[in-house]
């Protein structure tokens, strides 16, 4: 009773590190998604974590229940950050499809359409181009209506 009540103790303590493990790679796909860096203060718990070692000679209880709550805070800041990023990728390509028509859009869209911090950036570069020759087009009408 003994022998098997330890090997249940540690096949949980095993799962439990599996399971932190496992977590960690979840933030980092979705800093891969979205093309950025992990903050280093921020997501401190996510970088040991991730690290090569992370645990190894560690006794029970590694990681600890506040490494725990705070791996499952940074998972939660992530997928908020994902969603913030979904959000205004739409609204990039509903304001290209605006200020360049269908074609243009859907030619912007095809290159740059994830929500990867690059992508958004050209969308967001080729909306200013947009609205910067929108305005010059617009000039010498405003110009005659000044005068």
């Amino acid at each position: 009773a003994f022998l098997t009540d330890r090997l249940a103790f540690w096949e949980g303590e095993r799962s439990r590190r599996r399971s932190a493990q496992q977590a960690a790679c979840q933030v980092r796909a979705l800093w891969d998604e979205l093309g950025e860096e992990p903050d280093n203060i921020h997501d401190a718990v996510v970088l040991e974590l991730l690290s090569d070692g992370a645990g190894n000679g560690c006794g029970a209880g590694w990681p600890p229940e506040v490494m725990l709550g705070q791996l499952e805070e940074r998972r939660l800041a992530w997928e908020q950050r994902r969603q913030e990023a979904m959000v205004e990728a739409s609204r990039l390509h509903s304001a290209l499809r605006s200020f360049g028509g269908e074609a243009l859009a859907a030619q912007v869209i095809s290159e740059h359409g994830g929500v990867r911090k690059d992508d958004r950036q050209a969308c967001r570069e080729r909306l200013r181009e947009l609205q910067a020759a929108l305005r010059e087009a617009e000039r010498p009408e405003r110009e005659r209506l000044q005068h």
